[in-house]
């Protein structure tokens, strides 16, 4: 059983994943996941006719790309102890697990089980890659697939990691030579939201909001209905906040009632949960547009 398994996902990035699938292939103790998500490109059926030996996940009939749920499929498939997610763009040394494996090996680390691991790197596209033992993925119950649109999925992932007591732990960005390079038109092109910003203000919106609630029901995930339902809650209060050229609104949420001896019968006590979410611009629209200020605007 290998100790690594790379989770990699692929719709409409076959040209990407030709030149980083040997690259992962050749890694030290390790599996390859190919998710294929309904891929315009036959990723499935390339990848099985030139590298056998990596494992095809496949999807049919999703015109529309949820990373979320490909990841979890992915991550599902995975025998290794430690899950990779890694993007098909992305270039990695030729040694990189075996670097891997020494820095889990390490005192401080061996000391410290309990960690997932991020890139310290400003690449773009290494915000979603990650490290982390699959008992732990498991525990909060992998990405959560409710998540639309570009952006946001990982810090959730992150966020609910670190609630359930694994701390982060960093990657040396020199693990990766390359990312390959695309546009923002490329990375929106099977989503159904375009805006890149307003995917990533509704899905921190919905990311804060959750974790809120994680708090006040003191679990590691919400039931999926609820997300699904406090989701389009909160789509809608951003995306009618900003037609109104509003900054800022203001959310209501029942909680369960306390339980317990109540001293007078007379009284009823119910309980909400009230947040104020103000959007700090941090790149304006022209940067974010062009692209210079994408990077400094995901880490909002």
């Amino acid at each position: 059983m290998p100790r690594f398994s790379i989770v990699t996902t692929c719709k409409g990035r076959l040209h990407h994943l030709k030149d980083s699938l040997p690259r992962f292939l050749k890694q030290r103790d390790t599996e390859v996941i190919v998710v294929d998500y309904d891929c315009p490109d036959g990723t499935g059926d390339y990848v099985r006719r030139v590298h056998p030996e990596a494992k095809v996940v496949s999807v049919a009939d999703a015109p529309v790309f949820n990373i979320s749920h490909a990841r979890n499929l992915g991550a599902a498939a995975a025998t290794g102890e430690w899950l990779a997610f890694l993007d098909a763009d992305v270039m990695v040394a030729p040694n990189m697990f075996q670097r891997i494996a020494a820095m889990l090996s390490a005192p401080g680390n061996k000391a410290q089980q309990r960690k997932y691991f991020r890139f310290q790197s400003g690449m773009l596209s290494l915000f979603g890659s990650c490290l982390v033992r699959q008992e732990d993925f498991r525990a909060v119950q992998g990405y959560d697939a409710v998540i639309q649109g570009y952006g946001g999925e990982d810090n959730d992932l992150y966020a609910r990691l670190e609630r359930n007591k694994v701390a982060r732990g960093r990657l040396d960005a020199k693990l990766v030579e390359a990312c390959l390079d695309h546009g923002q038109e490329e990375r929106v092109q099977f989503f159904k939201r375009k805006s890149v910003p307003d995917s990533i203000r509704i899905n921190t919106a919905y990311r804060v909001v959750k974790l809120a609630l994680l708090e006040q029901y003191g679990v590691p995930e919400l039931p999926e209905a609820m997300r699904q339902s406090l989701y389009v809650l909160v789509r809608r209060s951003v995306k009618s906040a900003l037609r109104s050229g509003l900054t800022s609104f203001r959310l209501a949420l029942p909680l369960p009632a306390l339980h317990g001896h109540m001293p007078f019968s007379e009284w009823e006590a119910k309980r909400e949960l009230v947040l104020q979410l103000t959007l700090k611009q941090t790149a304006t629209e022209a940067e974010i547009k062009s692209g210079r200020g994408l990077q400094k605007f995901l880490r909002q």
